[in-house]
C-alpha cells in the first residue's frame, strides 16, 4: 500500500457496519427462571449437585414422567397419530389439535413446559437421574416448543424426524434483556435416539430395554398392581400383580415400543417379571465424559459442538468483535546498547587478604513402589483301602461208648413149705457216633490311601522407579589481595537501551482481544515436562466418566472397569431376587377325615440381606374325598382357600370311595406395606390342612432391592475401579518419567535468546485469540492418523486444511501488537509463583508472569466480509474454503514469506524515535573503582543519561526492528 490508502480503501472500509444479529438457530432453550438461576449462582460442584438433586426430589418444580404432565397425555396422543403420516411435520401435528392457540395460552401448558425444562436442566448435574427418560421427556419438551412457536406461526415446515434431532439448550450464564421465542434451527448436538419401526417417516421409537425396566419398576407397588381378592385369590380374568389398565396407558411410547419388540404382555407378565426380562435384554453403553471439553469439527470447519454437562448454549459463539476502523500504527523497537545501570553489588577484600565461597546446590529425587504378595494353601486327603479273602474249613468227629453191666441176685430159701429160693440177673451197654464238617468263608476290602498336599506360593513384585535426578550446580568465589593497599569491585546492573518509532501502515479494522494467564501453556510445560514427540496416552480422568460413586450403575460398570482394566467387579445386585420353598404333608392314601382339624405345617422364607418382601405367591394341590379348606396365615396377610366342588378332578376312583384333587392358588402383596426386613430375617407362614391330608404348597417369595445395597455395590464398585485407575495413572507416570529420563537434553544455562523467546510469546497468543474467535480448543485435529507411517484423511485434511489456511491469513498475525498486565490479575493462588518468576530477558519475564494480555490484531485488507462471516453464521463463507487465485481471500505464498522474514511493507514513521531503557537481571564488574554518576540529557525533558555512556547515535532513525 507504500502507506498510503486508495479511494477504493477507503469506500471499502466504510461500508463496514456492524453485524446484524441472526436469527438464534443452536437448539430449543430451556426456562430461564428460579431453577437455571439457583444452578448458575451455585459457586461450588458439590452446591450444584445438592441444588439439582433438591429439584428432582421436587414434584412441584420436576416431572419424573409424562403422565405428571397436565397437558402431556393429550400432546402424545396426538403425537402418536402421526406414525400413520407420510412424512409429517409440525404443521401436520397442529392439525391433530383442534386449537392449538388455545392450548398453549392455557396456563398448564407453561407449567409443564417449565417443570420438564428444570427436570432437564437439573439432571445435568444431579445424581438422582438414573430412573428418569431424559430422551422421551427431551422429545415432549421439543414438542411443547414446536407447538409454542407454531401458535405464532411459524416452524410449521419442520419435519417431525428433524424436530427429535435438534438440540435442547441450556440457558446462557445470565438472563438476556429480551426473551425471545425459541427458533427451531440446524442441530448441533442432538440428544440420541433409537430408531424404530412404523410407517415412513412414523417419529422415532424412543428409549431402550433398561429405560423401560425402570419405567415399569416404578410402577410396580400397591395401586399400580391388579392385587388378588381380600383373602388372597386371584380375581377372574386377570393375573395378580401386573399392571393396571391406568398404569399400563401411563407409559411411555419408547416402553410401549420395546415391549412389543420383545413380545412382553403386561396383561400376562406381572411387572417384576417384566422388569427382571428387560434388565436381561438392555444394553448398557458407558456414558459419555461429564463435563468434557472436547470438541469435533461437524461438516463445515467452525462448527463446534457442545458437550453435555456445562449449563451453556450449543454451539460457541464468539466473544470478539471488531473494535473499529483505524490505521494501523505499529511501534517497532530495535536494541541499541547496554549500559551499566546502579550498583548491585560491592565486594571489599582488604590487603593480604584470600577471600573463598563456595555454593552448591543438588536436588535429589527417587521413588521405590515394591507390592508383595503371598498365598499360603495345605490340604490333606487320607483314603485306606484293605483287601482280606479267609477260607476256613474244621471237621469234628466224637466217638462215644458207654457199657453198663450189673448183676443184681435175690435169694430166698424155704424149707419145706416154707422154703422159697429167687434170682435176677441185668447187664447194659450204650454207644453213639458224632461228626460234623464246618466251611467259614470271610473276604472284606480295606483300602488306605493317604495325600498330602502343601502348596506354598510366595509372590513378590517388586516395581522400583528409580529416577534419580540430580541437579547440582558449584560456584567457586575466590578473591585474593596479595598487594598492600585495599581492593574494591564494584557489580553494575545492565540496562538494555531500545530505540522505538512508530509506522502507520495504513487503515486495518482492529479486533481487540483479552487473554488470561496468557503463559498458561508455558507454566504447564514447566511443571509437566513433555519428554518427546510420542509420549504414551494417559489414562482418560475417572472424573470425566464418573465423578463420585453415584454416577456408577448397571448401565456404565462393566465398560468403566473394562476402561481402567478393573478385573474384580462384580454386577450390582438385582432388582429383584426370588426365594422358594415347599411343603409336603400327609399321604395320599384316602384316609378319611372326618371333620376334623387334620394337619398344619409351617414354611419359612428367608429374605436375603438388603432386601425386602414385595409379592408372595402359593401354587400347590391337595387330595381328599370332601371338600378342603386350606388356609396360610403371616404377620400380615391371611389367605384362605375354601374348595368348591367344581375345582375337583378325579384322581382315584378304584377304591370304595372316589379321591379328588383341588388346585391350590393365593397371592399375598407386600408393596404396599413394605416388611422392615434386617439382616437374616425369615418371612414364616404356617399353613393349615383341614379335611385334607395330603397337600403340597410351593411358596415363592418376591422380594425387591432396597437403596442401601446398591448403594453399597456403588461404593465398593467405584473404589475398585478408582483403585485400577490409580494403578493405570501410575503406569502412565512411570512410562512417562522413562521416556523424560532418557530423553532429557542439558538446558543452555542462558536461557533462549530475546528473538526467540517473542516468537513464542507470539505464537502462544495467537493460539488463544483463534480460541476466543473460533471456539476451539485444537481438539478438533484429526486428518492426521496414527500409522506405520503415519497418513492422513483426505476428506478431514480438506475441511481442516480450510480452516487453517483462512485463520492464519485472515488476521495480520506479524502486526500483533501486546501490553502484558500484572500477576495480581491471575487466580490468587499462582500469586507467589508468578511473582518469584525471574528471566534473564525482562519482556520475557513480564509474559511469564502475566495475569491478562491485551492483544490488537488487525485484519488483513480483503478478509473483512469473510472473517464478518464466520462471526455471524460460524461457517466459513465458500470463498474462504478454496480461494481462487483472482479472489480477494487468496495470498500469495510470495507475500506471506517475506512478511514472516520482516520485509517493509511500505509503512511509513510517524514523529521522532525515543530511547526505551528496560532493566534486566544481568552485572556487570565496573572497571575501576569510581563510583557511577547519571546526567540530564536535555533541560526539557526528565531525560537521564550515565556520564560513560557512549554518545547517543546521528545516524537518523533506526531500522525496524522488533515491534510490539
Amino acid at each position: 500500500m507504500d502507506g498510503q490508502n486508495s479511494l477504493a480503501d477507503v469506500f471499502r472500509f466504510a461500508q463496514l457496519r456492524p453485524a446484524r444479529p441472526v436469527r438464534e438457530s443452536n437448539g430449543v432453550a430451556l426456562v430461564i427462571g428460579e431453577v437455571s438461576q439457583q444452578l448458575g449462582d451455585a459457586t461450588t460442584v458439590d452446591e450444584r449437585i445438592v441444588l439439582a438433586n433438591e429439584v428432582l426430589s421436587d414434584g412441584e418444580r420436576s416431572v419424573r414422567n409424562v403422565g405428571e404432565l397436565a397437558l402431556g397425555p393429550e400432546i402424545l396422543e396426538a403425537y402418536g397419530e402421526m406414525g400413520s403420516k407420510e412424512t409429517p411435520t409440525v404443521g401436520t401435528l397442529v392439525a391433530e389439535i383442534s386449537d392449538v392457540e388455545a392450548l398453549v395460552a392455557r396456563p398448564e401448558f407453561e407449567d409443564d413446559r417449565t417443570r420438564l425444562s428444570n427436570t432437564l436442566l437439573a439432571s445435568t448435574y444431579g445424581t438422582r437421574d438414573a430412573d428418569l427418560n431424559l430422551r422421551r421427556l427431551a422429545l415432549v419438551y421439543r414438542l411443547y416448543a414446536a407447538l409454542r412457536l407454531a401458535a405464532s406461526g411459524d416452524g410449521h415446515n419442520v419435519t417431525l424426524a428433524e424436530l427429535a434431532a435438534i438440540p435442547v439448550v441450556g440457558p446462557p450464564p445470565s438472563p438476556p434483556s429480551a426473551a425471545t421465542p425459541a427458533s427451531l434451527g440446524t442441530a448441533i448436538d442432538s440428544l440420541p435416539v433409537v430408531a424404530g419401526g412404523g410407517a415412513k417417516g412414523a417419529p422415532a421409537v424412543l428409549g431402550n430395554a433398561m429405560d423401560a425396566a425402570g419405567e415399569i419398576a416404578r410402577f410396580d407397588v400397591g395401586g399400580h398392581l391388579v392385587q388378588p381378592d381380600g383373602k388372597g385369590r386371584a380375581i377372574t380374568g386377570s393375573v395378580p400383580f401386573t399392571l393396571t389398565a391406568a398404569a399400563r396407558a401411563g407409559l411411555s411410547t419408547g416402553t410401549t415400543a420395546v415391549l412389543a419388540s420383545h413380545s412382553i404382555d403386561l396383561t400376562k407378565t406381572p411387572a417384576y417379571a417384566a422388569v427382571s426380562l428387560l434388565h436381561d435384554l438392555a444394553e448398557t453403553p458407558v456414558r459419555q465424559p461429564f463435563g468434557a471439553h472436547g470438541e469435533r469439527m461437524l461438516g463445515t470447519p467452525g462448527m463446534v459442538v457442545a458437550r453435555k454437562g456445562a449449563v451453556l448454549q450449543a454451539g460457541h459463539r464468539p466473544r470478539v468483535k471488531a473494535v473499529g476502523i483505524a490505521s494501523l500504527l505499529v511501534v517497532k523497537q530495535q536494541i541499541k546498547r547496554y549500559e551499566a545501570a546502579e550498583i548491585a553489588h560491592v565486594e571489599n577484600v582488604i590487603a593480604g587478604e584470600r577471600r573463598v565461597r563456595e555454593h552448591r546446590r543438588l536436588e535429589r529425587t527417587e521413588d521405590i513402589i515394591t507390592i508383595e504378595t503371598e498365598r499360603s494353601s495345605e490340604r490333606e486327603n487320607e483314603l485306606e483301602t484293605t483287601d482280606r479273602f479267609e477260607l476256613n474249613r474244621e471237621t469234628s468227629r466224637t466217638l462215644r461208648e458207654d457199657r453198663q453191666a450189673g448183676v443184681e441176685l435175690s435169694l430166698s430159701g424155704k424149707y419145706g413149705p416154707t422154703v422159697e429160693f429167687t434170682s435176677n440177673a441185668e447187664m447194659t451197654v450204650e454207644q453213639a457216633k458224632e461228626e460234623s464238617t464246618r466251611n467259614a468263608t470271610t473276604f472284606s476290602k480295606e483300602v488306605v490311601q493317604r495325600s498330602l498336599e502343601r502348596v506354598v506360593e510366595r509372590v513378590r513384585e517388586e516395581r522400583v522407579r528409580r529416577i534419580v535426578q540430580e541437579t547440582e550446580e558449584r560456584n567457586l568465589h575466590e578473591m585474593t589481595n596479595s598487594t598492600d593497599d585495599h581492593h574494591s569491585a564494584i557489580y553494575q546492573f545492565l540496562d538494555k537501551v531500545y530505540e522505538a518509532q512508530v509506522f502507520d501502515y495504513g487503515i486495518r479494522q482492529m479486533f481487540d482481544f483479552m487473554v488470561p494467564e496468557p503463559a498458561s501453556f508455558l507454566w504447564f510445560r514447566e511443571q509437566a515436562p513433555v519428554a518427546g514427540p510420542r509420549l504414551p496416552v494417559p489414562p482418560p480422568r475417572l472424573d470425566s466418566y464418573a465423578p463420585n460413586a453415584g454416577y456408577v450403575d448397571a448401565t456404565n460398570f462393566r465398560e468403566l472397569a473394562a476402561l481402567y482394566g478393573a478385573t474384580d467387579v462384580e454386577a450390582p445386585p438385582p432388582l429383584y431376587v426370588t426365594v422358594t420353598a415347599v411343603l409336603d404333608h400327609g399321604p395320599a392314601d384316602g384316609a378319611t377325615e372326618e371333620g376334623r382339624l387334620r394337619s398344619r405345617g409351617r414354611l419359612d422364607l428367608a429374605v436375603p440381606a438388603g432386601y425386602t418382601p414385595w409379592h408372595a405367591a402359593f401354587t400347590g394341590i391337595a387330595m381328599t374325598d370332601d371338600l378342603p379348606v386350606i388356609a396360610i396365615s403371616t404377620g400380615w396377610h391371611s389367605l384362605l382357600l375354601r374348595a368348591t366342588a367344581g375345582d375337583r378332578e378325579v384322581f382315584d376312583s378304584a377304591k370304595d370311595h372316589k379321591l379328588y384333587s383341588f388346585p391350590l392358588r393365593l397371592f399375598a402383596d407386600f408393596s404396599s406395606n413394605p416388611v422392615d426386613a434386617v439382616a437374616d430375617t425369615k418371612l414364616a407362614f404356617t399353613v393349615i390342612g383341614y379335611e385334607t391330608n395330603a397337600y403340597t404348597v410351593n411358596a415363592e417369595l418376591v422380594c425387591r432391592r432396597r437403596e442401601p445395597i446398591l448403594t453399597q455395590w456403588r461404593l465398593t464398585t467405584y473404589a475398585k475401579i478408582e483403585a485400577a485407575y490409580q494403578d493405570r495413572l501410575r503406569e502412565h507416570q512411570q512410562e512417562v518419567a522413562d521416556l523424560e529420563a532418557r530423553q532429557a537434553s542439558p538446558v543452555s544455562p542462558y536461557g533462549a535468546s530475546p528473538q526467540q523467546n517473542r516468537a513464542t510469546v507470539r505464537d502462544e497468543l495467537k493460539k488463544h485469540c483463534l480460541t476466543i474467535v473460533t471456539g476451539q480448543t485444537y481438539d478438533a485435529i484429526s486428518a492426521p492418523q496414527d500409522g506405520a507411517p503415519p497418513t492422513f484423511d483426505l476428506e478431514r485434511a480438506a475441511a481442516e486444511g480450510a480452516f487453517v489456511r483462512f485463520f492464519e491469513h485472515a488476521f495480520e498475525w506479524d502486526q500483533l501488537q501486546y501490553v502484558c498486565y500484572p500477576y495480581f490479575w491471575a487466580r490468587k493462588e499462582t500469586w507467589a509463583e508468578r511473582f518469584g518468576r525471574q528471566d534473564a530477558d525482562p519482556e520475557f519475564r513480564d509474559f511469564w508472569r502475566a495475569g491478562w494480555a491485551r492483544v490488537v490484531v488487525p485484519a488483513r485488507p480483503g478478509f473483512e466480509a469473510a472473517i464478518r462471516h464466520f462471526l455471524q453464521f460460524r461457517t466459513l463463507p465458500p470463498s474462504a474454503v478454496d480461494p481462487e487465485v483472482e479472489s480477494e481471500t487468496y495470498l500469495p505464498i510470495v507475500k506471506e514469506i517475506s512478511e514472516r522474514t520482516g520485509r517493509g511493507q511500505g509503512e511509513l514513521p510517524v514523529g521522532d524515535p525515543w530511547e526505551v531503557r528496560i532493566p534486566t537481571s544481568m552485572v556487570l564488574v565496573r572497571a575501576g573503582s569510581d563510583l557511577p554518576t547519571w546526567r540530564r540529557t536535555d533541560a526539557d525533558s526528565w531525560a537521564w543519561t550515565p556520564d560513560d555512556a557512549p554518545a547517543p547515535a546521528t545516524d537518523g532513525a533506526a531500522a525496524p526492528g522488533t515491534d510490539r
